[in-house]
């Protein structure tokens, strides 16, 4: 039962613009794998949200998994500040479900410097970017 005035949690719907392929993020950047490879040598923080980041991973990649409800507001911030960059993306291209609610989901939470890199782990491999792999989850 919600009451008159209370959050029901799903406000980060309305920061999502799905379009034909491709979606945007009201407050966060979209990127390329030659981006993101700079971001990453500049040290900013990656998570994927996708449960088969112990599989292969961007290196140095965080899990923070959206199935198993790991991404929220109390396991983001041990990765990153509000003020800080943060690079958030999936292990599988594409994603139409996981990505695009993280990153607005972290948006909506206050982060300020939301990258977000849609074709993923896909796309870093197709530059040639080194992988890192058999991660065991447990």
């Amino acid at each position: 039962m919600l009451k008159a005035g209370a959050k029901t949690g799903l406000e980060w719907r309305d920061l999502v613009d799905f379009g034909t392929t491709d979606f945007s993020i009201k407050g966060a950047t979209a990127i390329d794998a030659k981006t993101a490879k700079d971001l990453l040598e500049r040290g900013v923080p990656f998570v994927d949200v996708h449960y088969f980041w112990h599989e292969q991973r961007i290196p140095g990649a965080k899990h923070l998994g959206m199935w198993a409800f790991e991404f929220n507001e109390v396991t983001l911030p041990k990765i990153a500040e509000k003020t800080q960059e943060v690079v958030i993306y999936t292990s599988i291209a594409n994603d139409s479900k996981l990505l695009p609610q993280a990153v607005a989901l972290a948006v909506s939470w206050g982060y300020e410097k939301i990258y977000f890199f849609q074709d993923g782990l896909n796309a870093w491999k197709s530059a040639g970017y080194p992988i890192e792999t058999d991660q065991k989850k447990y």
